[in-house]
């Protein structure tokens, strides 16, 4: 699709130009015309790329339409409780120490976020598990015992995440490939949510189309579209992630200092592992930062 319009680009600017050229009366004109016509071209190109992101694999036609039926189904989630209130009671925006090294140039929300950037930041509880998100921690084990199945249940996941869900997803593709993943396709592409896109439904885990509660986990409450992660400038309702290289993490561990696996303080200088940094946007600038670190003893977000 991207060298139809290319090509089409070239013989339209082409042709301006010659007008131009050959009238030069008509220069102001052809330039305005230029412009707009520059303008429909990106679009175009912007819709057709869509799909795929900037780069990379392009969603099949079949899962595109499947695509637009889980929009239909989840759209914008309802305005619900989330999981961790008491983290933007005081000061909304939650930052990391390597935000100087990676979104130093970008504005903080540092005060009211709307509700759905709330949900976006700290993820929400499910509507249909409040009940269970009242118990303690030993009758909650009790409860999915005597529960062991979402049927039983009433619900799939007691919370959502997205952040922290697109943010795994991209460390195991990490893992297995040994690079990025590069457009938010090829990210789901081999996980449960791709295969129901796909296919209609996961044999293995039951899910299928018609269950909204699975893609509301790398779905974006704020444009209820599929959260992309591959924005280094505002986009709002979305992400940037980037796996943090040795150089950067130097230039900030010498004054951070993190948790060992006996939970003893260690001085990032001796960090020895993977960090993904990740920063995710609002309407007005970035609204959460944070990092997933692995290491060979654990695993641990924030």
């Amino acid at each position: 699709m991207h060298h139809v319009w290319i090509g089409q680009r070239d013989v339209f600017f082409g042709k301006v130009k010659n007008m131009i050229l050959k009238r030069p009366r008509t220069t102001a004109i052809g330039i305005v015309v230029l412009g707009i016509a520059t303008a429909f071209v990106l679009s175009a190109v912007s819709d057709s790329s869509a799909a795929s992101g900037p780069k990379g694999e392009s969603m099949p036609p079949e899962a595109l339409e499947n695509l637009e039926r889980v929009y239909d189904l989840v759209g914008i989630p309802e305005l619900v409780d989330f999981v961790a209130e008491e983290r933007y009671t005081k000061c909304p925006f939650q930052g990391t120490p390597l935000d100087r090294a990676y979104s130093r140039s970008f504005k903080k929300v540092m005060g009211k976020l709307t509700e759905h950037e709330k949900m976006l930041a700290f993820g929400w509880v499910n509507p249909k598990a409040e009940d269970y998100w009242q118990m303690d921690a030993y009758d909650k084990r009790e409860y999915l015992k005597k529960h062991p199945t979402p049927e039983g249940r009433g619900w799939i996941y007691a919370s959502h995440n997205p952040l922290w869900t697109v943010v795994r997803l991209y460390r195991r593709f990490y893992e297995k490939h040994g690079r990025a993943p590069e457009n938010t396709w090829e990210l789901i592409r081999d996980t449960r949510y791709g295969e129901v896109l796909l296919k209609g439904s996961a044999g293995r885990t039951g899910d299928t189309l018609d269950n909204p509660e699975l893609f509301r986990s790398v779905i974006s409450p704020v444009t209820g579209k599929l959260i992309e992660f591959t924005h280094e400038e505002l986009s709002p309702g979305n992400m940037w992630i980037a796996v943090v290289d040795k150089e950067t993490l130097d230039k900030v561990a010498e004054k951070w200092v993190g948790v060992g696996p006996e939970g003893e303080p260690l001085p990032m200088t001796k960090f020895e592992g993977t960090i993904y940094y990740y920063r995710a946007y609002g309407h007005k600038g970035i609204i959460r930062t944070g990092m997933l670190f692995v290491t060979e003893y654990s695993i641990g977000i924030q």
